[in-house]
């Protein structure tokens, strides 16, 4: 009888500490869904993320941001700050999720993870219309290039011949077009589709693509909304609402309404 006891107890220990485990992971669980989800967007560049005449902001990342977060059952917000900023907080993990025109590429993707593509990128140099053109390998050489700093465009330039200081960092593509109009550098390396607002306004009139968009793999491809490794289950839930805006619709009417053309 004793040993029957025994045996008892010890079956209903193993079933508690099961339910007492499965209790643990599923308050972890509940915990996780409902931490604040922060959605970051690199702010300051039209068409992506701007404030308007109003002092509101809006543009093609800004609202994909909104999109997203009304789609995810979860707490969310939407906060705007400066791209090395945005890399920053994925890698911490003070950012959950990251839309920031971020291409995937190794070194990456060891401090983030990534969605499915959501569009195609290339990279273009941009500057006075009239200015003589030099062979991209040689530009750093004859002229200072502003490029957003730490970006994959940024680190193209940085391995290029020429002085050092040829090379001018800021922190917002923004600021690269004062820079430009300012003459405190000649060209700007940039996304293609970044440079579009400005060559369109008054103050870029003066400005051009210097050259066909460049070919170097490193600064074209696939565009990706980021993920911090943190919640790694937030790629899963960020790909499910890109085909949904995809299905129905609202991702195509967003492209064209900030882009003159397709960028899927």
């Amino acid at each position: 009888m004793g040993r029957r006891q025994g045996k008892l107890t010890r079956v209903a220990l193993v079933t508690l500490l099961s339910f007492w485990i499965g209790g643990i992971l599923g308050i972890s669980t509940a915990q996780a869904a409902d931490a604040e989800v922060v959605i970051a967007v690199s702010g300051s560049s039209k068409p992506f993320a701007y404030e308007n005449d109003q002092g509101q902001t809006e543009g093609f990342n800004f609202d994909l941001a909104n999109l997203i977060c009304s789609k995810l059952k979860r707490t969310c917000r939407v906060a705007i700050m400066p791209f090395t900023d945005v890399l920053a907080g994925v890698g911490e993990g003070t950012v959950s999720i990251a839309i920031a025109n971020l291409l995937k590429t190794p070194e990456r993707e060891k401090v983030m993870l990534f969605s499915k593509p959501i569009w195609r990128s290339t990279t273009s140099l941009i500057g006075p219309y009239d200015l003589p053109f030099a062979e991209t390998a040689a530009v750093k050489e004859q002229f200072k290039i502003c490029a957003i700093d730490k970006s994959r465009q940024w680190s193209y330039i940085d391995g290029l011949d020429g002085p050092k200081e040829n090379l001018v960092s800021y922190p917002r593509i923004a600021e690269m077009f004062e820079a430009l109009v300012d003459q405190k550098c000649t060209l700007a390396i940039m996304p293609t589709v970044s440079a579009l607002q400005f060559l369109t306004s008054s103050r870029g009139r003066d400005f051009d693509y210097y050259s066909a968009p460049l070919t170097d793999p490193q600064l074209s491809g696939t565009v990706h909304i980021a993920v911090s490794k943190q919640a790694p289950e937030l790629v899963t839930e960020v790909d499910a609402v890109m085909e949904e805006l995809q299905s129905d619709g609202s991702y195509r009417s967003l492209i064209f309404r900030y882009f003159p053309f397709d960028i899927l």
